[in-house]
């Protein structure tokens, strides 16, 4: 366990949710009662004003519309609805384009994401970043290598324009709000430290947080309940794997990915915009306290080494061989012995069973920490995934 997730206890949520219950039974419902006022232009702090993208050629669009129809349609669908003939056997599902909800963008809460098919500027241009880098924990893949820089913004211009009904991009009537993280005046941001850890563990209490996503972190506050807009099961992210997070897939263990998401929510899902709702310091220290759950060489602790990522997968390499190391006397049974403590741990990949009937193609087990130990008569294995742990030994 994380030794500052530790020091948070049940009582200060308790405390948070009579809060909230006293002001409903007054009539008055205060959910938050911290945070940054907005400005007088109207924008959260930190967000500055954008404005509507251009329009794209009707070349672009007509050669989208090819590019889409050879690599999209199998899990988007015909009319990009996410209703293809993959989609069943995905978790999560593929992207509804229809409605024009994206989760991963630098603008503000129910805002469409930033577009451009001019210019495909790395954290400028949120739907080319999505498709160039895939979305980490989904089966989006990576499309840079695969299809050119014009083939991508080609068939954005197509989805963007053809495929998103409900809404336009270039509609005068939607706004843009852009967060600015390179604005260092106003971002402010806070240091990686122990000091903001501790503050950060509190905070996903006094936010409510841990009611979705656990008192550890392991998404399973409230992991069954969950949907999305369009009606289908949704889970909370799972800190302890910060690979898995959306547009995380260079940079996993980077910070401001954490903020961004914080600062605009996931448009489509229950994950809200702490935008009005916190302060910029706020965010830094609960982004800073969410990274620094996330698995690392040493076990809980949020300072050592950060695990080694596969290039190819984006996620932690994968460990073949598991090394097993002898012991004096009996093999200790608990898992919290130092004996078990001090084996070194492997990260092994493990995959849904998909060649006999019933197949399993939503896995959601999809790694497991392994540890052993060895003695005269017998070897043992501890399986560790999440807060269960078994051990196994073998005569």
């Amino acid at each position: 366990m994380n030794r500052y997730l530790s020091k948070v206890t049940w009582k200060g949520l308790m405390i948070a949710i009579l809060v909230v219950a006293v002001g409903l039974g007054a009539g008055v419902a205060v959910l938050w009662t911290s945070g940054d006022v907005k400005a007088d232009s109207g924008l959260s702090p930190g967000f500055m004003k954008g404005t509507n993208p251009s329009k794209p050629d009707p070349k672009m669009i007509e050669e989208g519309k090819k590019i889409y129809f050879r690599k999209c349609v199998w899990c988007h669908g015909v009319d990009g609805a996410g209703d293809g003939p993959g989609a069943d056997r995905l978790w999560p599902r593929p992207r509804n384009f229809n409605q024009g909800t994206f989760k991963i963008r630098h603008t503000a809460s129910g805002e469409l994401p930033l577009f451009d098919p001019t210019k495909p500027v790395p954290g400028k241009n949120d739907l080319f970043d999505t498709v160039t880098h895939g979305l980490p924990g989904s089966a989006m893949p990576p499309w840079d290598g695969i299809l050119t820089e014009q083939q991508r913004l080609q068939v954005l211009s197509f989805v963007t324009t053809q495929l998103v009904k409900d809404r336009k991009f270039d509609d005068k009537t939607e706004t843009f709000s852009i967060l600015d993280i390179e604005n260092k005046d106003a971002m402010k941001k806070v240091p990686y430290s122990k000091e903001s850890l501790e503050k950060g563990a509190q905070l996903i209490v006094d936010k409510k947080c841990v009611e979705c996503h656990g008192m550890e972190g392991r998404g399973d506050g409230n992991p069954f309940n969950l949907k999305d807009d369009w009606g289908f099961p949704i889970q909370p992210a799972d800190w302890h794997k910060c690979w898995n997070f959306r547009g995380s897939r260079e940079e996993p263990y980077k910070i401001e990915t954490i903020f961004r998401t914080m600062s605009t929510g996931v448009n489509g899902t229950p994950m809200p915009s702490f935008a009005d709702n916190t302060t910029v310091e706020e965010r830094w220290h609960i982004s800073n306290f969410v990274n620094s759950v996330c698995e690392r060489e040493k076990d809980g602790d949020p300072f050592s080494k950060l695990l080694e990522m596969d290039p190819l997968t984006a996620k932690p390499k994968i460990n073949f061989v598991v090394p097993s190391g002898p012991v004096e006397g009996e093999i200790p049974a608990d898992p919290n012995d130092k004996k078990w403590q001090d084996r070194p741990r492997r990260l092994i990949g493990m995959g849904g069973q998909i060649t006999h009937k019933p197949r399993n193609f939503v896995n959601r087990i999809d790694d497991l920490w392994i540890r052993s130990m060895y003695n005269k008569s017998e070897i043992a294995f501890l399986m560790h995934r999440g807060e269960a742990e078994y051990l196994y030994g073998v005569q």
